[in-house]
């Protein structure tokens, strides 16, 4: 509108003065806004239809050639008439109009404004066309006002104007103002769509995509390009083939139905919510679809947490009702028959389950661990890790070959101290013999000993949570905590026979960073 003012006022004070070279300097002021209506109504365009990426800063630049060109020709036309060959006044009588004559710039500046027009008008019609029922009215008078200025200059330009000396285009851009601002007054235009865009839309945490009755994309927010990892154009586009990783969605979208499901997002450890429904216009016509999807990450490792936690209590539950109680009874009838009959034996097995009463206490201190550690893995000593276990019993003979760091945490050290133990209390072992290797990317650790061995029908069930074998058998928790921490690391165990006897475990633990080759 600045533009479109200042052409009318030069416009009008070049038929106000009345010496010719007044009249020219007001002419050459006016291809200010001549040349500028056009780029300004484009971008204005680009704006309203929320085509703002275009609007790059190279592109702004050249957008601007031209009307800076033109301008600086309509200046300096005196030096080379290539604006206006020739300026003469319509009449004898003073003060009378100018006649123009045109030169191949002002042509050139009229394919350039119309080409600028032309595009922003079908911007504004495109999007009018997907719009609802209230922004249809108000873009409709847009076009409108716009056209009319249009013709005005093509009359003028084309010599159809009975009035050779007069330029109807600021006169018509008049009844352009009238239209805008009655769209303005009456619907509020401009206030309603960028601020619900920009400010809302826009800035919603929600990732949100509208789709039109034939399914194409008509608009979405950044946090849906986000959260979609959508990097192209895809205005326009089918959501089916945007959403070809989750058809539950494009399935499930129908007219009039609703749809709420939650998806996994290109990886396993992100999930998103999705609430599809329908909307309407003022008439209650069917207009399209709203796809919500909120990311729910946080919420679904809050959920698991919750989870890991109950079953851990379900299993310290059940232990603490049958394990310990069984114990606890134990201990309290061995001592009562002890008073009666003072024999040693009663009070060696007291004892004895006093210490399985310990042993399952720091069991489920390794289960604690396991449940409900937090810590981040980092890079620790295997045989480090090993002589430190091996300090929580009395070994005979302990060798380690070799040395490795992996990529875990403090529970590692519960790993060595149950397979150590085991091998003391059920093996009888008194030699342990480690070997750790690097093998690509992986630390292979094998823990033999040189006991009685693990009998081939067991060895398959010995990492099952529970299981127990033997008069030595206790909690039936330690190979099963074992081979949980291990695979927490993202390593694996398994069990064979030592040749020549005793029994060998194996277990494959991702290597750290600082120990690569």
């Amino acid at each position: 509108m600045l533009a479109i003012t200042e052409w009318s006022i030069a416009n009008g004070l070049d038929f106000a003065t009345v010496g010719m070279q007044a009249k020219i300097f007001w002419s050459k002021v006016s291809y200010i806004g001549v040349a500028s209506v056009a780029p300004l109504w484009l971008l204005f365009t680009v704006q309203y239809t929320r085509h703002e990426h275009w609007l790059t800063r190279r592109a702004s630049l050249l957008l601007w050639i031209i009307p800076i060109l033109i301008i600086g020709l309509a200046a300096t036309n005196d030096l080379h008439n290539l604006v206006w060959p020739s300026i003469i006044p319509s009449s004898d009588a003073p003060g009378a109009p100018l006649i123009y004559s045109h030169g191949i710039w002002v042509y050139v500046n009229a394919a350039y404004s119309y080409s600028l027009l032309l595009i922003g008008t079908i911007l504004l019609i495109r999007f009018v066309l997907q719009s609802p029922s209230l922004y249809k009215q108000q873009i409709a008078a847009i076009v409108i006002g716009a056209t009319i200025p249009w013709l005005g200059n093509i009359i003028y330009l084309g010599g159809l104007s009975p009035y050779p000396y007069l330029d109807p285009t600021p006169f018509a851009f008049t009844a352009t103002g009238v239209l805008i601002a009655w769209g303005i007054l009456r619907f509020h235009f401009l206030d309603i769509v960028p601020i619900a865009y920009n400010v809302l839309f826009s800035s919603m945490s929600e990732a949100v995509v509208v789709i039109d009755t034939r399914n194409r994309i008509i608009d979405l927010n950044p946090s849906a390009r986000t959260l979609l990892n959508i990097a192209t154009a895809v205005i326009g586009k089918k959501i089916e083939d945007i959403l070809k990783a989750w058809p539950d969605i494009s399935s499930g979208i129908s007219p009039a139905s609703f749809l709420e499901l939650e998806i996994t997002l290109h990886a396993p450890e992100r999930w998103a919510s999705v609430h599809v429904s329908p909307f309407h216009d003022s008439l209650n016509r069917f207009s399209g679809r709203l796809i919500i999807m909120q990311d729910i990450t946080e919420r679904k490792h809050v959920e698991e947490d919750l989870k890991r936690y109950s079953e851990h209590l379900k299993i310290i539950n059940r232990i603490l009702r049958h394990d310990v109680i069984n114990y606890l009874a134990g201990v309290d009838s061995a001592l009562m028959l002890y008073g009666k009959t003072k024999e040693e034996n009663l009070l060696q097995e007291a004892s004895s389950r006093v210490i399985k009463s310990v042993d399952l206490i720091r069991k489920m201190k390794d289960l604690e661990m396991l449940f409900l550690s937090k810590q981040k893995l980092r890079p620790i000593s295997v045989k480090a890790a090993i002589e430190h276990a091996a300090t929580h019993d009395k070994v005979i003979e302990l060798r380690i070959e070799g040395d490795s760091e992996v990529l875990a945490d403090d529970a590692l050290d519960s790993v060595f101290v149950n397979i150590v133990s085991n091998a003391i209390l059920h093996g009888k072992t008194d030699r342990i013999d480690v070997e750790i290797k690097d093998q690509g990317t992986w630390c292979v650790i094998k823990i033999s000993d040189s006991g009685i061995g693990i009998p081939d029908t067991i060895k398959e069930k010995i990492f099952e949570e529970g299981f127990k074998y033997g008069d030595t058998g206790q909690t039936g928790l330690g190979l099963y905590i074992v081979k949980k921490i291990v695979e927490r690391y993202g390593g694996t165990i398994s069990v064979s026979s030592n040749v020549p006897k005793g029994t060998s475990f194996i277990l494959k633990i991702p290597k750290s960073a600082n120990n690569a080759q």
